[in-house]
This record gives structure tokens, C-alpha cells and sequence, in this order.
């Protein structure tokens, strides 16, 4: 089993948030990644009603002179520590190359990345634990319905403010958003209901439910006034929301009736994607 790959100067920084973020949103640190000729994913997935994250970049982007091998159609998995893979890429922001590849000493097998400066190289060593291809299995996108309501939103800074405040004042949050372009945060108490409305997002009607896309693209078969209710924990939607950088080109915001919130991010200049799942909490 062998990868090793040089980083695009220009892959460096998308990578470097990618992992950023991933660190931010996950309550768990471990990470399962996969390595196949295609792309290099990374997932953050656990139970309950936690977030799951799942990013796909493409390896034509990321390496230059990459060589992968492995038993298993040139396909590796492996589990690590998020923090520490986002930490160790820190080092390569003054670095004029940086090589990702994986080793093995003593025993044990890490993720080496070595930064190349002027004056030295900088070389750490994550460690990994090399998992078989069958559990990547496990780590599949959940299958979920298309949306019932889909709209993009094209900048998050102000829907975290608001979202910031209200996961303040209760844990639960209710999202409503219709195919008219306009989304509503709501939160309430046997005291209080506090609503926000945000308008002029634009509606996604090739995406939703039941929509058939014309000749030109376009699709009149989904009504404007289509609205979907969501109820998920605010903390993970505040921390979905902090995804704006400057890697992100489109953010993607599906509710899926009884089922999940998702976000769905797509990065510049056809690097890949990443996508965030929050399930929907039952009304009590």
C-alpha cells in the first residue's frame, strides 16, 4: 500500500479550510478518510443527533505526481484525528511545496506531511489507523429523498448572527423555508416566540420534489408557495452556517420533510463539494 502526492499551491488553502471547518462542526474528532484515484474524501459521521460532514475533493485538483497503490483497486481507508491533520497543514502556510504521504514506523502507520521552506523542512506525522475498504461501507452519504424545498443562499454571515442569538435563548430551532425565496428562523417557549424572516434567496426548482426541468432549464411544475418546516438543534445549524469562506462558490440550503436539514456547499473552480446533514428533532 503506498500514496504519496504533491499539493497544488492553489489546492493548499482549500484544503487547509476544508479542514478548518471539519474541525469546527464535528462534535467528534476521529475522521474517516478515503483515497481513490478520483478524489480524496473526508467524513465525519456518528449517531443520534449529531451532524454528519462529508467532503469530496478531487484528486486531479488537490496532487500533482501522486502515486496510489493498494490491494484493493488502488483504494485506501483510514481513520485520524481532524484536529491534528488541520493543525499540521498550519505549518505549510509559508511553505513553497508541501508532500502528503503515508509511512510506516515501529509499527505504525501515519499521514507524513512535509512542508518545504527555504531554510528547512518541516516534517509531522499523523497518526492513522488503515481500516479495509468494506468498512467504507459504513461511511456512505445517508439516502435521503430529494428536497421538498430548496433554495441557495448567497452569503451566511447574517443568517449566523441571527441563528447565534437564537440558539442563545433556546435550543431547538424551527426552520421554514418555501420555494418563493424566503426562509424563516423561529424559536419558542410556553412564555415567549421569537420569528425572523429572510427573503430574496433563490428558489432551486431543479432540485426539489416532483420537478421537471425544461428544454431551457427551468421548471414551472413546483408551486411558489411550497413551504417546508424543519426542527433541528440550533447549535449544529450555527455551526452549518460557518461555512462561508473563501473557498465556497454556492451554498445550498434542502429541507427534507420529517427527515433532514441539509447544507450542501460546492468549492471553487471544480475542487468538489462538502455536505452537512442535520436530523430533524420530532416536535414534543
Amino acid at each position: 500500500m503506498r500514496f504519496r502526492g504533491n499539493l497544488f499551491a492553489a489546492s493548499f488553502p482549500i484544503l487547509m479550510e476544508v479542514s478548518t471547518y471539519m474541525a469546527r462542526v464535528a462534535n467528534a474528532d476521529g475522521c474517516f478518510v478515503v483515497i481513490t484515484p478520483e478524489r480524496m474524501s473526508f467524513v465525519m459521521k456518528t449517531g443520534g443527533e449529531d451532524i454528519q460532514t462529508f467532503v469530496h475533493l478531487a484528486m486531479a485538483k488537490l496532487f500533482v505526481d501522486v502515486v496510489l497503490e493498494s490491494r484493493s483497486e488502488n483504494q485506501i481507508a483510514f481513520t485520524l484525528s481532524i484536529a491534528n491533520f488541520s493543525k499540521a497543514l498550519q505549518s505549510g502556510k509559508e511553505a513553497s511545496g508541501i508532500l502528503l504521504r503515508l509511512l510506516k514506523r515501529d509499527g505504525r502507520s501515519f499521514l507524513s506531511l512535509r512542508a518545504r521552506t527555504v531554510d528547512v523542512d518541516i516534517v509531522q506525522n499523523i497518526p492513522i489507523e488503515v481500516v479495509s475498504m468494506a468498512s467504507a461501507e459504513n461511511y456512505k452519504e445517508p439516502r435521503v429523498p430529494s428536497p421538498t424545498v430548496a433554495v441557495e443562499i448567497p452569503a451566511l454571515r447574517s443568517l449566523r448572527t441571527v441563528t447565534d442569538r437564537l440558539k442563545a435563548m433556546q435550543k431547538y430551532l424551527t426552520i421554514e423555508a418555501k420555494m418563493d425565496g424566503s426562509l424563516r428562523l423561529r424559536v419558542q417557549s410556553d412564555t415567549f416566540a421569537l420569528e425572523t424572516q429572510h427573503v430574496n434567496f433563490k428558489p432551486r426548482f431543479d432540485l426539489v420534489q416532483d420537478a421537471e426541468v425544461d428544454g431551457d432549464g427551468s421548471s414551472t411544475e413546483v408551486a411558489t408557495d411550497r413551504a417546508s418546516t424543519v426542527r433541528v438543534d440550533g447549535r449544529h445549524f450555527a455551526k452549518m452556517l460557518s461555512v462561508d469562506g473563501n473557498a465556497v462558490t454556492t451554498v445550498l440550503c434542502c429541507l427534507i420533510d420529517n427527515r433532514a436539514l441539509v447544507l450542501h456547499s460546492i468549492l471553487c473552480e471544480g475542487f468538489g463539494s462538502f455536505t452537512c446533514y442535520s436530523p430533524v428533532i420530532a416536535q414534543e
